[in-house]
């Protein structure tokens, strides 16, 4: 079958013609995501992502070009969406290490880091456990919402609601401190 077949079928909502397509496509746009990114694993999950959103929106879709060079578009703006966020991601690392660095040049500053250090972990120790396992692994440890998931044996979407219902609870309950940060992050000395 042509794509342009396959393509009718799918937007039907027919799943042996997505996994045709799927097939089809998903080492091309393997190699497009990790010569970018040179990480198999992100790779691989950039490719999942857009064939997930290509299958979400598929009632949608208007493709004007071939379904491949369609495809290799979204794969393009999925890569250069990542690409974004770890630049944004770094940048706030960056500030938060500085940031961190600076205040420890004042003692006034060194109590109030270790102030809201202290505020920030007995906050996280009031959420519910599972709440706080799945914030730790995340914005402690640094793990992925896909192997938190696996580790912990629960869907990333329930990942995700925890990860939400914590921020939510933290920005809350530590709205006092956000001046301070704010001063740290924008003015270190």
């Amino acid at each position: 079958m042509c794509d342009e077949e396959l393509l009718c079928l799918f937007q039907g909502g027919n799943e042996a013609a997505f996994e045709l397509l799927y097939n089809r496509y998903w080492e091309q746009m393997l190699t497009i995501a990790y010569y970018r990114v040179d990480c198999l694993e992100t790779a691989k999950e950039l490719v999942q992502d857009v064939f997930a959103n290509l299958w979400q929106r598929r009632e949608k879709l208007a493709i004007r070009t071939t379904f491949a060079t369609y495809l290799s578009s979204a794969m393009r703006y999925a890569v250069l969406d990542y690409i974004r966020s770890q630049a944004v991601k770094e940048k706030y690392v960056t500030a938060i290490k500085k940031t961190a660095q600076g205040a420890n040049n004042t003692t006034l500053e060194s109590i109030e880091y270790q102030e809201l250090a202290q505020v920030l972990n007995q906050e996280i120790s009031k959420l519910p456990i599972k709440c706080q396992t799945v914030f730790k692994l995340s914005r402690i440890d640094h793990h992925s919402n896909k192997e938190i998931a696996e580790q912990l044996k629960i869907s990333p979407k329930t990942v995700e609601n925890h990860l939400t219902k914590a921020l939510k609870v933290l920005r809350i309950n530590l709205q006092e401190f956000m001046i301070f940060l704010l001063a740290l992050i924008f003015f270190p000395n």
